[in-house]
Formats: structure tokens, sequence, C-alpha cells
């Protein structure tokens, strides 16, 4: 059988082997993506969206936008052309606070319906 150790007999040695020396990391391998990410921070006011599905075929769209307008969601349906398909998403909101977004998505998935979230720059 394997038994634990008491604490009176382990030691450790790192203090003594280090000291008070301190190791500085080389960072520059991420100063790019830091910079990066930066430069896609949006100057200006947000607002807060919530795709709630992408469907084919419109009636599913509107069977969908009329379970959120039932659970007092602001939903509405917005064209996509992809493939030469149109696609129609459901969206949800937009909410002015990402709070409201958050408490939005909460609900979604408290109804088990599925969400994107989505941040556009309000123009």
């Amino acid at each position: 059988p394997i038994t634990a150790a008491s604490p009176q007999d382990l030691e450790f040695e790192f203090r003594d082997l280090l000291g008070t020396d301190s190791v500085d990391p080389d960072t520059s391998a991420y100063e790019e993506d830091v910079r990066n990410q930066q430069a896609k921070v949006p100057e200006g006011p947000m607002q807060y969206l919530l795709q709630s599905g992408s469907f084919l075929i419109q009636a599913d769209a509107e069977s969908r936008r009329g379970t959120l307008l039932l659970l007092n969601m602001p939903a509405n349906i917005v064209e996509a052309e992809i493939d030469n398909k149109i696609w129609y998403r459901v969206i949800v909101g937009p909410y002015a606070e990402r709070g409201e977004a958050q408490q939005a998505a909460l609900r979604l998935r408290s109804e088990e319906i599925s969400s994107i979230w989505m941040e556009q720059p309000i123009t």
C-alpha cells in the first residue's frame, strides 16, 4: 500500500536554490497577438445582438421569430445570401447594454434555444 508522507517528512529546496532570483519570461511571441486584438477593438458605443437561428426555409425562421415574440423578446429576420442561397437569420435585439444581452442569452438557454453572440458598433 502507498502511504502519504507526513508534513514533517517533506523537504522543499526551491527556496534555497532560487533565493531572490526572478525569471523574466520572453513575451515577444505574444506581442503581435495583443496588437492585433487592440486594433480590432472598435471606438464608440456598441450594440449587442443574438442570432437565434439561420434557416433556408423562411417559414422556419418565422416560426422561431414567433416563439421569441411570445417570450416577449425583440426578434427580427435578416436575409443573407451565402453560396447563391438565401438564409433567413433570426436576430434577437439589439441591446444597448451588454448585461441586457447576457440576460437575453440566459433566457434563451433556459428555453433551450441556442444563440450566437454578436457585437456591432452603433452607426
